[in-house]
């Protein structure tokens, strides 16, 4: 059977893939736990456990497959999961936004002249 590419992946949404199945294979190598065995706690066929893990295929378990494996490893699904490569924005950033997109379209649209025409007379 052959693996589909995902072509909306980006390089970074596929090492960030890389990453949690290395961290998922670490965990069970520290708790000396095979595939068989965790196939056997969690009633997830090994087969599947195996192609989960694989490095050569794209795609990585599901959310309620998640909860059931770190559900049989006693560990918190975010334990699986590496931090983050993507930049992080402020609750500032936010609060800022959210208020522009609250207020009215005619508003937002002069506010836009008014700041491009700011930049255009005394740049950024």
């Amino acid at each position: 059977m052959s693996s589909r590419k995902k072509a909306y992946l980006t390089p970074a949404a596929r090492d960030y893939v890389l990453a949690a199945k290395h961290r998922l294979k670490l965990i069970l190598k520290e708790r000396d736990m095979t595939h068989a065995t965790l196939a056997s706690i969690t009633g997830i066929p090994a087969s599947t456990i195996s192609h989960w893990l694989n490095i050569n295929r794209q795609d990585f378990l599901g959310l309620g497959d998640a909860v059931m494996v770190c559900d049989a490893l006693g560990i918190h699904i975010r334990d699986i999961l590496p931090e983050a490569p993507w930049r992080h924005q402020s609750q500032e950033r936010y609060a800022v936004l959210s208020f522009f997109l609250e207020m009215p379209l005619a508003h937002a649209s002069w506010l836009i002249l008014v700041y491009k025409g700011a930049v255009k007379l005394f740049g950024k």
